[in-house]
C-alpha cells in the first residue's frame, strides 16, 4: 500500500467507511479499527483490519501509524498521542473533551 499509515476507528461504521474509502482513493495506507465481523469488507477496500479490543494498542504499533481519525470515542485520541502521532494529525468526530486537553 501507499504512503501515510494512519488509523481508522469504527472504520466499517458510517464516516469510518468513508474515511478509509478516500483514504485509498488518496493511496494512502489504511489501518481500520472494526469489529472482528468487519475484517472482509475493508479487505476488500485495500484497508488493513485490525479488531478493536485487548491488546489492540500493540497490533496498531506494528504499522508506524502517523496519524489517526477518530470516529468512535473511548479513548482513541488519547492512544494515538500516546503512539507520538502529532497533534495536527489527529482527528476525531466525537471525542471534543480529549481535543481540549
Amino acid at each position: 500500500m501507499g504512503r501515510w499509515p494512519f488509523a481508522v476507528s469504527a472504520a466499517a461504521g458510517g464516516v469510518g467507511s468513508i474515511s478509509v474509502r478516500l483514504a485509498r482513493r488518496a493511496e494512502a495506507k489504511a489501518i481500520g479499527i472494526a469489529r472482528p465481523a468487519d475484517p472482509d469488507w475493508l479487505t476488500a477496500q485495500g484497508v488493513k483490519a485490525v479488531a478493536y479490543g485487548e491488546g489492540l494498542a500493540i497490533r496498531l504499533r506494528e504499522d508506524g501509524i502517523n496519524a489517526f481519525i477518530d470516529t468512535h470515542g473511548g479513548g482513541y485520541v488519547k492512544l494515538a498521542i500516546e503512539f507520538s502521532v502529532a497533534r495536527d494529525c489527529i482527528n476525531t468526530i466525537i471525542d471534543f473533551t480529549a481535543v481540549q486537553e
